[in-house]
């Protein structure tokens, strides 16, 4: 209890989209780019999980790497 550990929750692009929600919520913003890395690496992402991708983008700051999405 009161551990960070998200590593099963690596699975697929949503796994990972709430893994990014839960280090964002936590103030671990380190983690934060590391994740969004790995969910682009997924196969088969949607139009849906590359918007989520390119809003989290957006809110830490990145807008330019969000507009390429």
């Amino acid at each position: 209890q009161g551990v960070h550990n998200t590593e099963i929750l690596q699975g697929n692009a949503i796994h990972i989209y709430h893994a990014i929600l839960i280090a964002d919520y936590l103030k671990k913003h380190d983690q934060i780019e590391k994740l969004l890395e790995k969910s682009l690496s997924v196969e088969q992402l949607t139009p849906l999980d590359l918007e989520r991708i390119a809003d989290v983008y957006a809110h830490i700051g990145k807008k330019d790497k969000a507009l390429e999405l």
